[in-house]
């Protein structure tokens, strides 16, 4: 299913000690898959998932942000084919 496809994703670390905030997008990924177990009174739209922002970190671990932001891409599209 996707809800399982967005719990089971790997990104990559963030290169040259920086990305996005690994906790702030992992608690945004969590909505996303209690949008499409349609288990939440707030689900996100599309227009979030492609306007969502998160936090940069530096020297820290961070997500790749190529692959975050391709990811969200993909789901965006799901959740405009689900209408």
């Amino acid at each position: 299913s996707e809800a399982a496809r967005v719990e089971k994703v790997v990104f990559r670390p963030g290169r040259w000690g920086s990305g996005y905030h690994e906790d702030e997008v992992d608690a945004f990924l969590d909505r996303i898959v209690a949008t499409l177990r349609g288990t939440t009174q707030y689900p996100v739209t599309a227009k979030d998932v492609r306007e969502v922002q998160f936090s940069t970190v530096m020297f820290k671990p961070g997500y790749l942000i190529a692959d975050v932001d391709a990811f969200l891409e993909s789901i965006a599209e799901v959740l405009e084919q689900r209408g």
